[in-house]
């Protein structure tokens, strides 16, 4: 669990695996695991002080309506008034579609690696494809000017406010905003609290559901979001046939597989 202070009368006692006033206890007691578990989860959902973040709860055993709960009271709190903030976006009128990828991950990192072949497989005749990278450039990072050159515009945004970025998203007439974060690290959905676009998607990096009014889809499969479990998405579910997730065909895979030990790891298992 990340580390909450928990105050007299928590039922919680320091030798049930907890610092008394530090949070849990590393190396803790894992038979108070439920009791320690419970309790969090109570203060959770009445206290908005101390509630965590939603990304942290999934690694708790809650059901799904309750996660769902947690990240509608969440967003409730934290983007309610940014929703109001800008009037809605005008639907636009081009010839082509204009998507808008959003991203702190379009460089060296598992999105970047998987997103680059789609965004260079874009049919160019129906759409026209921009970028807003939240990651300033690294040297030596081998992927960045890959991606740069797929995107048709790109746009450096880590500088700017999130009403900035989402203002100029609405200046370029941005038809479809994909937030390729989600609840992940790095993540600015106060740019689609703004509303940067008329339709806006989730995708890719965070495949659970955000609870969130201001995103209107989520790009799945049926493995990875099985249809009886739409209830639990606030985002309406667009499927893709097969899987959901992109994959870069140009990546050279290995003459050679190397062993474990060549690789400073653990032998191999012996078969």
């Amino acid at each position: 669990f990340p580390s909450h202070d928990i105050g007299a009368g928590d039922g919680i006692e320091a030798g049930d695996g907890i610092e008394a006033g530090s949070g849990i206890k590393a190396g803790g007691d894992w038979e108070s695991f439920d009791t320690v578990q419970n309790i969090l989860i109570d203060k959770n959902f009445i206290d908005w002080d101390f509630r965590f973040h939603p990304h942290d709860i999934m690694l708790w055993d809650l059901k799904q309506e309750n996660l769902l709960d947690n990240l509608k009271f969440y967003n409730e709190r934290n983007y309610t008034n940014k929703i109001k903030t800008l009037n809605n976006p005008k639907n636009y009128n081009h010839k082509k579609i204009r998507l808008g990828y959003f991203s702190s991950d379009l460089r060296e990192h598992a999105v970047g690696y998987s997103v680059v072949v789609l965004i260079e497989l874009h049919d160019r005749t129906q759409f026209e494809v921009y970028a807003f990278s939240f990651y300033p450039g690294r040297i030596g990072d081998r992927m960045r000017p890959r991606l740069m050159d797929a995107f048709d515009h790109w746009h450096d945004v880590q500088s700017l406010s999130d009403i900035e970025v989402a203002k100029l998203a609405r200046t370029l007439e941005i038809d479809i905003a994909i937030n390729l974060n989600g609840l992940t690290q790095g993540a600015r959905n106060d740019i689609f609290a703004y509303r940067a676009a008329p339709i806006q998607i989730n995708y890719l990096g965070y495949p659970g559901t955000m609870g969130a009014d201001y995103m209107d889809y989520i790009l799945a499969d049926r493995i990875v979001i099985p249809e009886e479990n739409q209830k639990y998405y606030s985002e309406k579910v667009l499927y893709l046939p097969d899987c959901y997730q992109a994959n870069d065909t140009k990546r050279p895979i290995a003459e050679e597989i190397p062993t474990r030990a060549e690789c400073g790891r653990y032998r191999d298992w012996e078969t």
